[in-house]
């Protein structure tokens, strides 16, 4: 459904890896498709370029609590 989504996402991290937008857009878009573990990656990094982002885009809390609970299942060893 967001395929092409996607890839103009994936292009525009390979030419700027600093750009925390296009890592946030790409791993909202991810999960979206229920890739989740994918979104967690590109939302770390996205959290990593610019860590007050989480306050300043709508949305953010939701990666949050989405990555929390991934961290949880991997420490019971589902993942």
């Amino acid at each position: 459904r967001y395929e092409s989504a996607i890839s103009n996402f994936m292009k525009a991290v390979e030419l700027d890896t600093k750009s925390y937008l296009a890592y946030y857009e790409l791993g909202y878009i991810l999960e979206m498709n229920g890739k989740n573990d994918s979104a967690i990656v590109m939302l770390t990094n996205s959290l990593k370029i610019k860590e007050n982002i989480a306050q300043r885009i709508p949305g953010m809390h939701k990666f949050q609590k989405i990555r929390k609970k991934h961290r949880r299942k991997q420490k019971k060893g589902r993942i």
